[in-house]
């Protein structure tokens, strides 16, 4: 039986600067071994829009 995998966690804020090729080895390895990530640190994320648009998409 397989260990669990843990969600891995992605901040995207790594994107900028020397950090962006250590962000894309993140990236790659966590889509190609799990498949699904949790993203972090999204410029212009606004919780509160992303919810009034989900209510309105799922009316």
């Amino acid at each position: 039986m397989d260990s669990e995998k843990v969600l891995p966690v992605i901040d995207l804020g790594l994107a900028k600067g020397p950090t962006r090729s250590a962000l894309v080895e993140q990236l790659r390895d966590a889509l190609t071994t799990v498949g699904f990530i949790y993203l972090k640190g999204v410029e212009g994320f606004d919780e509160v829009e992303l919810l009034r648009l989900t209510k309105w998409f799922y009316r």
